[in-house]
């Protein structure tokens, strides 16, 4: 191999060594813009969801000094009521504002100690509408909590007891289990019975009325319970439970604990829903009976 030769061979060999180096660079920095982009994303997200919880805050700020000013007017002259629907229906004071912005809001949700401290929503026409949209109906990953009225079995008194337009019967709410323990990742705290003791009322309005409720079951629930006709869910749906005494039964009989409080058969129950992960499909129970508020 001649000079010439071997000097050819050395150019492609550093060519070769040159190009690579710069393939690595490349990809090293392809690499870091990934990353940035991938920071930059995370980080518009996590400032998103620290937007719209603070929204639920200031929602509930608000309902808190409207109870203080209307709990202060006590014998005075009762605030003029909103108009049209929110006049009709005598909707608490500190509820119409919200009302009247959004007639989806059916109620608010609140447990002492909890970042649980949200508006309800209910929208029969489409169940999950508010999955993933705030208050206001727009595109958000937290969504706001919502309901689904689950009718009693039929029966000539049912008509008499219903005492509310939006949540009578039974009711199911469904919420997030968000990883940062904002919207329903605290019902996971109930599969132990000592958060029980310290966190057993559930206070859930109506726009009409306050209510209290307590709860008595907490328990882990399959996809089967919805899909197969034995399942605890399916049957609820379907009108399995005839007898709403033999369902509290069934619902004591499911709870990873048992509480010292029976619920009345006749009263509905609130059943809050959240998923849990344990496995697909998993969801996390949390079931409440009818609460006295001269009990608490």
């Amino acid at each position: 191999m001649d000079r010439r030769t071997i000097g050819v061979f050395f150019k492609v060999k550093m060519g070769r060594r040159e190009m690579m180096k710069v393939m690595e660079r490349i990809i090293i920095f392809i690499g870091v813009v990934i990353m940035l982009l991938s920071a930059i994303l995370l980080i518009g997200k996590w400032e998103k969801l620290e937007g719209e919880q603070e929204e639920f805050a200031q929602m509930a700020i608000s309902i808190k000094r409207l109870k203080r000013e209307t709990e202060s007017q006590a014998g005075d002259e009762k605030k003029k009521q909103a108009e049209g629907e929110a006049q009709r229906r005598e909707i608490l004071p500190e509820y119409q504002n919200l009302y009247e912005e959004n007639q989806d809001f059916a109620g608010w949700i609140q447990i002492e100690g909890t970042m649980i401290d949200y508006p309800v929503m209910w929208t029969p026409r489409e169940r999950e509408y508010y999955l993933h949209r705030n208050f206001y109906g727009n595109d958000s990953y937290t969504g706001t909590p919502f309901a689904e009225i689950i009718p009693y079995p039929v029966s000539d008194t049912s008509s008499e007891r219903q005492t509310s337009e939006r949540l009578a019967h039974h009711v199911i709410i469904y919420g997030h289990n968000m990883r940062n323990g904002k919207m329903f990742a605290d019902l996971l705290k109930y599969q132990d019975r000592s958060y029980w003791e310290s966190h057993s009322i559930i206070r859930l309005d109506t726009l009409e009325e306050e209510q209290k409720y307590k709860v008595f079951s907490a328990f882990y629930a399959a996809e089967e319970d919805w899909t197969l006709e034995e399942g605890i869910f399916y049957k609820l749906y379907h009108h399995g439970y005839k007898d709403k005494a033999k369902l509290a039964a069934v619902l004591a009989e499911k709870s990873l604990y048992i509480t010292d409080y029976i619920p009345q058969a006749e009263d509905p129950f609130v059943f809050l829903i959240t998923c849990s992960y344990w496995k697909k499909g998993g969801r996390f129970v949390v079931v409440c009976g009818k609460y006295l508020l001269d009990e608490a």
